[in-house]
């Protein structure tokens, strides 16, 4: 449905996204997030998991599953050391910011308007996914989350550019 509409009215389209992302800023100024970087590391683990980086899919380019590991690197080096104090929020894109090449981040699979293509910094969906997969076995409480507009693989993921998952 919502690539029905943005084919037929993209122009409208992109002024609602334009709207939803202006209302996100407004409301991120009252917002404190986490930005604090702990130097030391912590002395032991409270949860480990490991996810499947390279995955056959479809008639995907394997070299697509390269550079989604590439671009998840890059991303986790903006994450690392992140202190969540009491009162704050964290904000997955807040900290990654938007993924550009002159950061790093290289062409790998995302979703855009409900369909499989290409685009800088794909793949960080699945490092988003898993921080939401970590934060359920906190107690932390999840303020936000959103899912991809179409299942991929096995199950839903991801948010669009819109959207963010904070807890």
């Amino acid at each position: 449905m919502i690539k029905q509409f943005a084919v037929k009215m993209p122009l409208v389209y992109k002024l609602r996204i334009l709207q939803l992302r202006l209302k996100r800023t407004t409301r991120n100024l009252f917002v404190n997030f986490a930005n604090e970087r702990m130097v030391d590391r912590f002395p032991h683990v409270a949860k480990r998991h490991q996810s499947l980086l390279r995955r056959k899919l479809g008639t995907s380019d394997p070299m697509l599953q390269e550079n989604k590991i590439t671009n998840l690197r890059i991303a986790l080096k903006s994450m690392d050391g992140i202190v969540l104090k009491p009162g704050e929020t964290f904000s997955f894109w807040h900290l990654i910011r938007k993924p550009t090449s002159s950061k790093g981040y290289i062409d790998g699979l995302l979703l855009s308007q409900g369909e499989v293509k290409t685009g800088i910094g794909g793949g960080l969906c699945q490092l988003a996914n898993l921080l939401f997969w970590l934060a359920l076995h906190t107690p932390l409480e999840i303020t936000e989350r959103h899912h991809h507009f179409l299942p991929f693989g096995r199950k839903k993921s991801s948010i669009p550019s819109y959207r963010r998952e904070k807890f």
